[in-house]
């Protein structure tokens, strides 16, 4: 189906979209440049070619040359479980209640399967979504390659797609009862989002958070690379994030930070323990709620949370002596002093004194190494200025000096 000359319809509903997001603002915008011209002639008449009724009530598909192809839908089951500890299933790693996927249009012989199986995929993990392609681009190459990360009601994906246009509508929300948000993160390429009267370009280094039952729009004009993270609507603050702005303010160090934490959860999947990607996701979902209100204060019950954050942060950073409870405090997005209520709370130890605990646990691993590293290079690595008080510290903490610690790990 055409629409406007130029947009490919994929998919169709008979009820009326409202009308979201008519042009982007000629503005200076949140880690992205300033954009002025309205959205394509196309896609704004896309939501206007949606209310064309019709007999069935289900979404229908319209993809180019789908009415004479005989290939049946690609399905796939989602939803099963591993009935052992770890199973390997194709592309697919189970552990537990933890799984990765990965799935591409590589073996996808025509561009009609390509993208219906783009939307089947977008189906199963995003939900119901409007895809447009741009008919002068009906003969490229549109390609797509995912990999998903899930835990429960945890997921993020990284994607990255040829050009596509997607539109959820009021139908679709409807269809989905997902009351949740959506981050999405770019690594390469940009996309325009409009929601209700608010519109942003993001580019990489920006943060996009925007409602999953609300309509949107989102228009990718070129190639893309992005991670988009779940964010399950009980797991936050709600009253904040649906006041949350839809590009997050870049200005704030607590944004690159965020950037950084949801990168650290797609860095390595095959890693992960299921109890691990739950407490970073959830460490990051912390994150997010400190950034949309530093001066909220934190219910007792994510106080673990905060504990499990400032306990990773230390333990990934010891080494780096310019490390202090203060930038472990900011770096959770929290004040020093929550940060001192949630680890006194959880563990029963105060920031300096689990800093100090980690550090000293270095300092055992480095004297079991054999070879000549001298007890004041332990020492100075430990934050230690001087032998004798590194001495006395690893003494209160294991009850041996580092010297029969030493001859006793070498034996």
């Amino acid at each position: 189906m055409r629409i406007g000359g130029e947009l490919r319809c994929v998919q169709r509903h008979r009820d009326s979209v409202e009308d979201i997001g008519a042009g982007f603002p000629s503005r200076r915008l949140h880690g992205a440049r300033s954009y002025s011209r309205p959205l394509a002639p196309a896609f704004r008449d896309f939501g206007a070619a949606a209310e064309k009724p019709r007999a069935r009530r289900q979404p229908v598909i319209a993809v180019a040359n789908q009415a004479t192809s005989s290939r049946p839908r690609f399905q796939w089951n989602s939803t099963f479980r591993a009935s052992q500890t770890c199973r390997d299933r194709g592309n697919t790693r189970v552990t537990t209640d933890y799984l990765w996927e990965e799935e591409s249009s590589a073996k996808t012989e025509t561009a009609a399967d390509r993208r219906e199986r783009w939307r089947d995929y977008l189906q199963r993990r995003q939900g119901s979504v409007g895809l447009g392609f741009s008919a002068r681009d009906e003969s490229n190459d549109f390609g797509w390659k995912t990999l998903a990360q899930v835990s429960g009601d945890l997921q993020i994906v990284r994607f990255s797609s040829g050009q596509v246009h997607y539109r959820r509508t009021v139908r679709d929300t409807k269809i989905d009862g997902d009351d949740g948000y959506r981050l999405m993160v770019p690594v390469r390429g940009e996309f325009k989002l409009a929601q209700g009267e608010r519109a942003e370009i993001f580019t990489p280094g920006s943060v996009a958070l925007f409602r999953w039952d609300l309509p949107v729009l989102m228009q990718q004009d070129e190639p893309l690379e992005s991670l988009i993270l779940t964010v399950p609507r009980h797991l936050v603050n709600h009253d904040l994030a649906d006041s949350a702005p839809l590009a997050l303010d870049v200005g704030r160090p607590l944004v690159p930070m965020l950037v950084n934490q949801i990168n650290q959860l797609h860095a390595d999947p095959g890693a992960w323990t299921t109890h691990d990607f739950r407490v970073a996701y959830r460490s990051t979902l912390v994150l997010l709620e400190g950034l949309l209100d530093r001066a909220q204060p934190l219910p007792e019950g994510r106080y673990a949370l905060v504990a499990a954050q400032a306990r990773e942060t230390m333990e990934r950073l010891a080494d780096d002596l310019k490390l202090t409870p203060d930038t472990v405090a900011r770096m959770c997005g929290v004040s020093r002093r929550t940060l001192y209520t949630a680890l006194t709370t959880t563990d029963d130890v105060t920031p300096a004194a689990l800093l100090r605990e980690i550090r000293l646990a270095r300092a055992r691993e480095r004297l079991s190494h054999p070879g000549t590293i001298q007890m004041s290079q332990i020492a100075e690595a430990a934050g230690y200025s001087s032998v004798r008080r590194f001495s006395t510290a690893f003494q209160r903490q294991f009850q041996l000096t580092p010297l029969q610690m030493r001859e006793q790990l070498l034996v």
